[in-house]
């Protein structure tokens, strides 16, 4: 599941402003080939300060990127 993981407003007052976010993410390289599935939780404050606190990478997808996609500048 890509998207919204969890929310919860904390600190019990029905004014405050923070909030604990867990998403779950898909990176991609280049236009359209994603590279695995990723995690990440984030504290947004009222001042809308935004802290990750947790980021956990969950599977590789592993496949053959094009060249112009590599990391390295080994293309022999």
């Amino acid at each position: 599941m890509e998207g919204l993981l969890n929310y919860k407003k904390t600190q019990g007052l029905p004014r405050t402003f923070y909030f604990i976010i867990d998403i779950e993410l898909v990176p991609y390289i280049g236009p359209h080939n994603s590279v695995g599935i990723d995690q990440i939780t984030l504290i947004v404050e009222g001042s809308c300060d935004v802290e990750i606190v947790d980021f956990r990478h969950i599977k590789d997808f592993i496949r053959d990127f094009p060249v112009i996609f590599s990391l390295t500048n080994n293309h022999d």
